[in-house]
């Protein structure tokens, strides 16, 4: 908020007023929004959730967050992700190879733009490998996040 003060002094013959007010107007201001570094490169496991997270670290007035696929707007590709805007999050309940590609998030407001890109691999695991790495991620659940494995 901007604040102001004011005193007029009117002088009318022999009286004198004082007249003291205080204006307050909001300061408005705007940032671009600035997202958070976010993975390059994502490997999934057919099969398994892909969650991508959009995290806008900075933006005034709170910035918008969408989502493409390949160039196309996420909620218009036919095997539609479910899109949490005010989260920033796209997830694939069950990723194929068709999720293969380069997912781009953007957030907006008055301020600017920013843009983050990540591509998205699927692999196919035989079932002793799938076996495998649910053991390797069941023990050492650091893995879980760098994979973006659920």
């Amino acid at each position: 908020m901007y604040s102001a003060i004011a005193v007029t002094l009117v002088i009318l013959d022999t009286l004198i007023v004082h007249v003291t007010y205080l204006l307050t107007v909001p300061f408005i201001f705007s940032v671009k929004p600035d997202i958070a570094d976010i993975y390059d490169d994502v490997i999934v496991i057919a099969g398994r959730r892909l969650i991508l997270t959009c995290r806008v670290v900075t933006g005034s007035p709170s910035p918008s967050v969408t989502w493409y696929i390949n160039g196309s707007l996420a909620a218009d590709v036919s095997r539609s992700p479910i899109i949490d805007p005010v989260a920033g999050t796209l997830t694939v309940r069950s990723a194929t190879h068709e999720d293969c590609g380069r997912y781009t998030c953007v957030s907006v407001n008055a301020a600017g733009t920013d843009v983050a890109h990540v591509n998205v691999h699927v692999i196919g695991l035989s079932t002793e490998q799938q076996q495998f790495v649910d053991s390797f991620i069941y023990r050492t659940k650091c893995w879980k996040s760098t994979l973006l494995i659920k």
